[in-house]
């Protein structure tokens, strides 16, 4: 994990290499039928974006809540319309996923934000 540290920066832009397609992809949907059959290549995105997030929290355990919390709520804003478009006829979940696949994207660059103040303070 020490090697994983030292290249804490190369992790977070794979993780906004990752995040900018899936928000692109996201952000271009019209109708709830590519809300639902969301092609394999952002499912495989989103996947090694998490495995990434997973690391990156192993190697800095003091990440801020608000960091993750914005993580979570992007990570669900694109799940859960897969599972739940059909049941609940009241919630838009085009405005849902359109909206929310910008928090992946905004907890990446809080994280940013953290480490450069991290890498200031300590020199």
């Amino acid at each position: 994990m020490d090697l994983l540290k030292k290249y804490e920066y190369i992790l977070i832009f794979i993780k906004l290499g990752l995040a900018i397609p899936v928000c692109l992809h996201y952000v271009s949907i019209v109708n709830e039928y590519d809300l639902v059959h969301v092609p394999t290549y952002i499912w495989i995105l989103v996947l090694l974006y998490t495995a990434i997030q997973f690391l990156n929290k192993q190697v800095q355990p003091q990440i801020p809540i608000h960091i993750s919390v914005f993580y979570y709520m992007g990570l669900l804003s694109i799940a859960l319309p897969v599972f739940l478009v059909d049941r609940f006829e009241k919630v838009d979940w085009l405005i849902v996923s359109k909206v929310g696949c910008w928090f992946l994207l905004i907890s990446i660059l809080l994280q940013m934000r953290s480490f450069m103040s991290q890498k200031n303070n300590v020199k």
